[in-house]
């Protein structure tokens, strides 16, 4: 990455986290030319995220070790081949992304659309955002291994930043849409506040907020059947396996900070967002497909049928010289085929499982929520 790259970013231009001023360039990094701090380039991204980690407290320093050493073992168990893994299907294909998807439909982006994404991991939305409606994004995460992690295994011209949520480095009014899905759950109420408005103040006039986070009242949810029986074994941190959320402290997903409906509703309009919607999603019957049917069932044959394309791909796809660009990939006509016949048969289960869901929603128990606003326009 050039110096003039990382000084001015292609899509929006970057500025200080901390002060809001112009940056410069610094060796290989960037300097504030107001406050004079220094960001520093780490691997291929430049780094944001570390400004303020003397104000950390240990729940922010805690999270911080544990996702930077999870995606740098990522990164060096997987590599290029990222993309290919697993737990990039795992994402996709579940209820919760329909609704992603169905939401992001309503937002009527374009392929000039800018789009920020804040807590993006290894960059697998960004990705599938590019593939669903041809934006391209901005990535920023914590985790400076995170961000290398998804820079690598980038194919749609996207960028990424290591910063936090409640100190964006781009200037006001850069976004036509910020999204940041299981994301706010780790941060403390004021923290939530900070990032809200971090997030509004980014946004163009008229652009769109979409979250998703856990909800304080999961009561007959999966999670509270996981943490009620972890509590007959002798305690909340008994089952922590694969990092499931919602009843564990490993991965910082503390219930002091899950939030309810009306806290959302009102965090979300103090931060400058007009008609909020707050969703309920993932009481009992959705939350089990996604974590378990996916995993065990839908995911295992998607890999058998990518595994089968992949093969059948080498032996049609015709020899390239090395100076000639590949031709875009191409599916077999059973694989496509497949597909088109999932996809209504997994509309019609969505569509069965979230009226099941109805009841428990009805009473105030589920386990996450959609949060979905406009940034007021300037009068």
């Amino acid at each position: 990455m050039s110096k003039q790259q990382i000084r001015s970013s292609t899509m929006v231009r970057l500025i200080c986290p901390s002060c809001h001023s112009s940056l410069e360039s610094f060796g290989a990094g960037v300097q504030c030319s107001r406050c004079h701090q220094v960001f520093p380039v780490l691997g291929s991204v430049l780094c944001f995220s570390q400004a303020g980690r003397a104000a950390w407290d240990d729940n922010t320093t805690h999270q911080f070790g544990f996702y930077d050493d999870r995606y740098a073992d990522f990164a060096q168990a997987s590599g290029s081949v990222f993309e290919q893994d697993t737990l990039v299907a795992l994402h996709v294909h579940t209820f919760k992304m329909a609704q992603v998807d169905a939401l992001m439909s309503s937002f009527q982006l374009r392929k000039d659309s800018r789009v920020l994404e804040v807590g993006c991991g290894h960059g697998w939305f960004l990705r599938w955002l590019n593939n669903r409606y041809h934006a391209q994004g901005i990535g920023v995460d914590i985790s400076p291994a995170a961000v290398n992690l998804a820079a690598v295994n980038d194919w749609a011209g996207n960028e990424y930043y290591a910063a936090e949520a409640t100190q964006l480095p781009f200037e006001t009014a850069s976004f036509d849409l910020v999204c940041a899905l299981d994301v706010i759950e780790h941060l403390t109420h004021e923290q939530k506040r900070n990032a809200l408005r971090e997030m509004v103040r980014v946004l163009k006039p008229g652009g769109n907020v979409l979250l998703y986070t856990l909800h304080v009242d999961d009561k007959y949810t999966d999670f509270w059947f996981k943490r009620t029986w972890a509590r007959l074994r002798g305690g909340e941190r008994a089952i922590c396996e694969r990092e499931r959320i919602a009843y564990e402290e490993e991965g910082g997903h503390l219930r002091s900070n899950f939030i309810s409906v009306q806290a959302m509703q009102v965090l979300a309009q103090e931060s400058g967002l007009a008609d909020v919607q707050v969703l309920p999603f993932h009481a009992i019957c959705t939350s089990i497909y996604d974590l378990y049917v996916t995993q065990f069932v839908i995911i295992p044959i998607m890999n058998l049928i990518n595994r089968a394309a992949r093969a059948w791909r080498a032996r049609n796809s015709p020899v390239i010289s090395p100076q000639v660009s590949p031709p875009a990939p191409i599916a077999p006509r059973w694989k496509v085929t497949f597909v088109k016949v999932y996809q209504p048969v997994f509309a019609a289960m969505m569509k069965l499982f979230c009226t099941m869901d109805r009841p428990l929603i009805a009473r105030g128990h589920f386990a996450g929520m959609f949060v979905v606003g406009q940034k007021r326009a300037q009068k």
